[in-house]
């Protein structure tokens, strides 16, 4: 990714849905810059298993940037997550809240950029 007149380099791992990866997940969080936890604004499911994510970090953590991120906003009309609600829980634990549409582009290049500043 282009930040300024630098090149960063990024590397992502979806860790989610791996129980029984648990350990692994930790090892691999521990030395990250930044996390970003992604949800499904049409299913309030993947919200609440949230906060089963954030239950996984600890201080060793507290350095990372960490972004909540509500995805489809293409799909609006079939919201189950307010972005009001996503806010609060965002604020509430000490993140940013952006929302994206993986599928129509909208704001996921934006979300990188901030990440990588």
């Amino acid at each position: 990714i282009d930040v300024g007149t630098k090149k960063m380099k990024m590397q992502l791992w979806d860790l989610s849905r791996l129980e029984r990866f648990r350990d692994l997940t930790k090892l691999y969080m521990r030395s990250a810059h930044g996390i970003l936890f992604v949800f499904d604004i049409t299913n309030k499911e993947t919200f609440r298993c949230l906060e089963a994510a954030l239950a996984l970090l600890d201080d060793s953590y507290k350095h990372a940037e960490k972004i909540l991120i509500g995805n489809k906003t293409d799909r609006c009309s079939e919201r189950e997550v307010s972005s009001d609600e996503a806010e609060a829980f965002a604020t509430s634990n000490g993140m940013r809240y952006y929302e994206t549409s993986a599928l129509a582009g909208t704001n996921v290049s934006f979300v990188f950029q901030t990440l990588a500043i």
